[in-house]
């Protein structure tokens, strides 16, 4: 898992050049903050229906 997500944050500030502004920081912050939350949930349903 961690190695996934250390992948995700240099692809995340090359798809966000101007990510040096506030706003975009707090975006991506949130942004990837609920996708982490669907993807454990996800994988927490998963493993209880398996």
């Amino acid at each position: 898992m961690k190695r996934i997500i250390s992948l995700m944050f240099p692809l995340i500030f090359a798809a966000f050049p101007s990510w040096n502004s506030v706003f975009n920081i707090s975006a991506i912050v949130l942004t990837q903050s609920i996708w982490f939350i669907l993807v454990g949930q996800t994988l927490c349903f998963i493993r209880q229906q398996g």
